[in-house]
């Protein structure tokens, strides 16, 4: 067709194509996943755009590398082709028995990251001594050697002032080997001040298990063998960790057993999840008078595991006079908006479908007061006893690695250490905590209990991912020097004094483990499958070289560990498997 040139006229040419609305769907369907998957591969998958070299049988040069996925905190293990050393597809590795072989969709998305044309070349320096948001930084490139002078200069000097602890360091998604060698350094300089994004993710579910049966860690659920499953809050098909695990038992719990596992999703919002199981939209943030309701259900009508409740519980007198005083099913009902008739049911449901599993996500928990509400949740499972239990909730088994060898820490990193830290965890305002993210930015407007002088941040962009991140753009500009190390100049790179470009996933050495989910644990490798981009280094190869140059303690810590990413990797995992077989397996 073409215009005609008269306006609102259009001539039609005879033989055109007639094109209903379900065919334009379908057309515009595969043009969409047609452009999606061209900007993904295209350039790298096609014969055209790869280089013509060709073995001794006039093929490509093909080859599969094992390593694990960086993505989300679930690590999977994954297997990468390299056709003429270019990264064309990403697959699970099959050997991993926590995601038995399968990916979620995050997975794929690792060539964008590898091939993105926003990576970061070489070290970048702030021109414009103004910082704020939108204001251009006017970076110039520097070398590598300069900017590691310049780091290495501002550290020496906190150093001989002995203010060590004035030393921020924030710690974004990394590798489990890179946080081991972040975690080393910080202990060896000597500052308390290592945020983490934990604090931003699950640390009330973790707080929450702690006031409940003693364990600051995540839970395990064996999802294998349980009937019945109440999710508070968790999108278990969409972003709950590890994702893959989720996702692939998903069809074992619904497809794969003679009577299908019956999940219950509480949640406001009607989710992926929600729409694949039985949803009771729920009020925001009263999941736990939800819980102590459905718990007043089980007790008044004795369904709850008495054997269980009295010989492993302490307690329960207390536990039981709150829950039946204070949480009525008409007074839940007011403060959920969840019909009484329908708490009845599922509490009636979940204590009585054995074994059963109340399950957490964020959505409950990632609120103020959160680690009660873990508690109260948790609680449920004591109740119908399934902790500890096939079926219930299990506890994560962790891999004995290596032992790295005694930190040497002298009398200046030891007092550092002894300074409280600025995200005031463990005192009286977050007593359970561990780390406190989203406390920094007032921490560093009020300068409590002390100013910072310099920061280091590993991979990480709290001023996108926080809430209020206005306050984090305010906070960050008065930190007097900020080194930022990643691929990619983000919105917490804006305010650094100095980028450091590391690599990518794909580009380098490294270990992981299983996160919580499986029960037991599992080991994946990280190896190079493609050439760094520009001058990128990996952040355990970059803190490498800062220890040398630092000398004394911070240099003694490192030594003997391998001396780079490569040999540090070997010295973590040679008592788990022979290094070829480890490195040909992946797991």
């Amino acid at each position: 067709m073409k215009n005609s040139g008269q306006p609102g006229t259009i001539e039609k040419k005879e033989n055109s194509l007639k094109v209903n609305r379900r065919t334009f769907l379908k057309l515009s369907a595969f043009t969409g996943v047609a452009i999606g998957t061209n900007r993904i591969i295209g350039q790298f998958d096609t014969p055209a755009a790869l280089p013509l070299r060709k073995n001794a049988h006039n093929a490509p040069e093909e080859k599969w590398v094992v390593t694990s996925c960086l993505n989300c905190p679930a690590r999977c293990a994954i297997r990468v082709k390299i056709v003429n050393d270019k990264a064309i597809k990403i697959t699970g590795n099959p050997l991993s028995l926590v995601s038995e072989g399968k990916i979620c969709p995050r997975a794929h998305i690792g060539l964008q990251v590898l091939y993105d044309p926003g990576r970061i070349r070489f070290p970048l320096k702030r021109t414009n001594k103004e910082k704020g948001k939108g204001i251009d930084p006017k970076w110039v490139p520097i070398s590598w050697e300069q900017a590691l002078d310049e780091v290495t200069h501002r550290l020496k000097s906190l150093q001989n002032s002995d203010q060590p602890h004035k030393l921020l360091l924030f710690s974004g998604l990394n590798s489990v080997s890179s946080e081991d060698m972040i975690i080393r350094f910080a202990g060896a300089f000597g500052t308390p001040n290592l945020i983490s994004g934990n604090g931003l993710d699950m640390e009330t579910e973790k707080s929450g298990n702690w006031m409940a049966d003693g364990h600051y860690s995540h839970t395990t659920y064996d999802l294998d063998h349980t009937n019945y499953i109440l999710a508070f809050g968790a999108d278990m098909l969409e972003s709950c960790k590890p994702l893959s695990r989720f996702l692939r038992k998903w069809g074992k719990l619904r497809r794969e057993k003679p009577n299908r596992t019956k999940v219950v999703v509480i949640n406001p919002r009607y989710s992926v999840t929600a729409a694949k199981s039985d949803w009771i939209p729920i009020h925001p943030g009263t999941d736990a008078a939800l819980a102590m309701g459905i718990a007043n259900i089980i007790i008044s009508e004795e369904l709850y595991d008495k054997t269980f409740v009295n010989h492993w519980t302490e307690g329960f007198s207390l536990y039981k006079k709150l829950v039946l005083n204070q949480y009525r099913p008409g007074f839940v009902s007011e403060i959920t908006g969840i019909p009484s008739e329908t708490i009845y049911r599922i509490a009636r449901e979940f204590a009585l479908t054995k074994p059963a599993i109340a399950l957490r996500g964020k959505g409950s928990l990632n609120w103020p007061e959160g680690s009660y509400t873990s508690y109260a949740i948790f609680c449920l499972n004591g109740l119908v006893g399934s902790v500890d239990v096939p079926g219930g909730t299990i506890y994560q088994e962790y891999p004995r690695y290596k032992d790295l060898p005694r930190l040497i820490d002298d009398d200046i990193a030891r007092r550092g250490k002894a300074q409280p830290s600025i995200d005031f965890r463990g005192t009286v305002k977050f007593p359970a905590a561990k780390v406190v993210t989203n406390q920094i930015p007032e921490s560093l407007l009020e300068n409590v209990p002390y100013p910072i002088e310099m920061a280091i941040g590993f991979n990480c962009n709290f001023n996108m991912s926080a809430p209020g991140p206005g306050r984090w753009d305010e906070a960050l500009k008065k930190i007097p020097y900020y080194v930022h190390i990643s691929p990619f100049v983000s919105e917490m790179a804006q305010y650094a004094d100095l980028v450091l470009p590391s690599t990518t996933f794909l580009e380098e050495w490294g270990y992981d483990h299983s996160p919580p989910g499986s029960g037991f644990a599992e080991v994946k490798v990280k190896q190079p499958v493609v050439k760094p981009h520009g001058s990128a280094r990996s952040i355990i190869d970059t803190l490498f070289e800062l220890s040398k140059r630092l000398k004394g303690g911070v240099a003694q810590s490192f030594a003997n560990i391998g001396d780079g990413s490569e040999g540090f990797v070997k010295f973590r995992t040679a008592t788990l498997m022979p290094w070829k077989e480890f490195l040909a397996k992946g797991v």
